[in-house]
């Protein structure tokens, strides 16, 4: 349990991402996914990344570790050193690995549908980050208006 102690504020049963099929839920010892110190992550990373490679949501738990800005463990079977290789900056929001692909596919006219074909992932994410995008864009007013019309509508 040592690599959980460095979560700090992050809750290990609560905030993990939930998604379907993932092969590192197949692994017993979750402690195996944050190694306490580099050596022991240059000795697991190579079966790491093995496990994360043969996983269809590798990509999903990547851009979830970049958007929650987690420092510790492997994720999408990229250590915290080569997340960190990955953030880029779109207009005072950071978008990283994935989002930063869907981002830009978007901006050339692809649907998310065609997007989510293209980076195999699904059309549901793709959508998330594209909405997410559209926002910074629009900025903050319609998202607003949009809260505003909702809670009108539950009265």
């Amino acid at each position: 349990m040592a690599g959980r102690k460095a979560l700090k504020g992050f809750d290990f049963f609560v905030d993990l991402p939930r998604f379907d099929e993932a092969k590192c839920a197949d692994v017993e010892d979750k402690d195996f996914f944050f190694p306490v110190n580099r050596i022991q992550e240059a000795e697991r990373l190579h079966q790491l990344k093995a496990i994360c490679t043969s996983c269809i949501h590798e990509k999903e738990c990547l851009e979830y570790a970049l958007e929650k800005q987690i420092i510790h463990g492997i994720w999408g079977g990229n250590s915290p050193t080569e997340r960190d290789a990955v953030v880029v900056k779109d207009k005072g929001v950071t978008f990283k690995g994935m989002a930063l692909n869907i981002i830009q596919l978007h901006k050339k006219g692809l649907s998310v549908n065609e997007i989510a074909g293209q980076l195999n992932t699904s059309p549901s994410y793709a959508k998330r980050i594209v909405g997410k995008w559209l926002a910074t864009e629009q900025g903050a007013a319609p998202l607003h208006q949009q809260t505003k019309n909702l809670s009108e509508g539950l009265r």
